[in-house]
């Protein structure tokens, strides 16, 4: 059953049928569906705001480098980083929003709070809190791993479940 997310708990809320034979995705039915295509877009919007993230984190770092490569306001600007971002973070929202799922959208907007709250995290500790591991666990839960895990819930209520 499709579910929504309130707080911490799912509940079954009704809303976002399947539209497929039987009411259940499987792999015969799944390749090429309507889901298989909003659930690839998804992909796609996590993937934006993931590399958004990379591109702000690396200014507020004043980080030399990225992926092996000069990092973006070391090639252009601070400025232009900033706007490259914030433009992948309102092009990920336009997409996210014509997937046409409210509770994928409740769901996705906390995973950018949380990416948000990592960083006001890391930004407010000091040096030697930034080495205790439970710090460095919750921090990068914040900034990496939250956007993960809600998009793998994002994924299965796609996916009817």
């Amino acid at each position: 059953h499709p579910e929504e997310i309130k707080g911490d708990r799912w509940e079954y809320s009704g809303a976002s049928k399947i539209g497929m034979e039987g009411g259940k995705v499987t792999v015969g039915n799944h390749q090429g569906s309507d889901v298989w295509r909003k659930q690839a877009q998804l992909g796609q919007i996590v993937e934006m705001i993931h590399v958004a993230s990379l591109i702000h984190d690396d200014v507020l770092d004043e980080a030399d480098t990225r992926r092996g490569g000069e990092a973006v306001h070391k090639l252009y600007s601070n400025k232009v980083a900033v706007l490259a971002g914030d433009y992948l973070l309102a092009r990920a929202s336009v997409l996210l929003a014509r997937l046409e799922n409210t509770a994928v959208v409740q769901i996705m907007a906390t995973a950018l709070e949380s990416l948000v709250a990592g960083e006001i995290m890391q930004l407010k500790s000091s040096p030697d809190e930034l080495l205790q591991m439970e710090s460095y666990l919750r921090k990068s839960y914040y900034k990496t791993a939250s956007l993960i895990c809600y998009a793998c819930r994002s994924v299965a209520l796609l996916g009817g479940h």
